[in-house]
């Protein structure tokens, strides 16, 4: 089930702040690294719109998504997580 913008699982009204404070994940894998995948993720990562609604997380190698960022001509300013810190701390 997905909440409603302004109101929490339970029904209950939760202001702006409450929301961006617990903006929900969204896992994505990156799929094939010579597919479109990476373009994909690229493209994902720099949309202010979807960082507003929550905060992406892209599983895969880091240098193929810089290789498809670069490709594109975009930016790719992310945070880069290695698996051994994710499964520590996330």
């Amino acid at each position: 089930a997905v909440a409603a913008p302004g109101r929490r699982r339970d029904g209950a009204e939760i202001d702006g702040n409450e929301m961006t404070k617990h903006k929900p994940r969204i896992l994505v894998t990156m799929g094939d690294p010579a597919g479109v995948g990476p373009e994909l993720c690229v493209r994902l990562l720099g949309h202010a719109a979807t960082a507003e609604l929550c905060t992406p997380i892209v599983f895969g190698d880091a240098a193929v998504l810089a290789r498809a960022a670069d490709h594109l001509s975009l930016s790719l300013d992310v945070p880069v997580v290695s698996a051994e810190d994710w499964a520590q701390n996330c």
